[in-house]
């Protein structure tokens, strides 16, 4: 594979990995708008289906970004291969460097912590959390 194809293809996987992040935060981001508006009042078997559905959809998209993140690394390191043997052009060499350093690390870190936290957030908003008025603080408007 040509290094034009490498890069063509780091490309391609980095926006499927941005898409697979961007989608798990809009999934759980509409799944607290029903909460917050509707699922509070729901009982405990329609919210465990909910919660069952939205694993499946949580599952698909961490899955798919470990997918992409596995196949990221098979591209890194034939682009790495490459600058090694002093085969690579400075864009290559810039890939390499940029995604060897200490910002993408973090940036891993924080990417795979996030999908946890998502998923606990889900959890508590889903299974504990009282609105106002219904058992938590406040919104003295809804009850007079």
């Amino acid at each position: 594979m040509s290094e034009a194809d490498l890069l063509y293809h780091f490309i391609l996987v980095r926006e499927q990995l941005d898409a697979t992040i961007a989608q798990t935060v809009g999934l759980t981001l509409a799944l607290f708008v029903g909460i917050f508006y509707f699922l509070h009042r729901a009982g405990w078997r329609l919210k465990a289906a909910l919660f069952v559905m939205y694993l499946l959809g949580w599952f698909t998209f961490v899955t798919s970004g470990a997918l992409a993140s596995e196949q990221l690394i098979g591209i890194l390191g034939d682009l790495a291969g490459r600058v090694e043997a002093g085969e690579a052009s400075i864009a290559a060499r810039r890939v390499v460097a940029s995604m060897s350093g200490t910002t993408n690390m973090f940036w891993v870190i924080t990417v795979n912590i996030a999908n946890y936290v998502l998923l606990a957030a889900v959890i508590g908003f889903l299974f504990f959390w009282k609105p106002p008025g219904e058992g938590g603080a406040g919104n003295e408007a809804e009850d007079g």
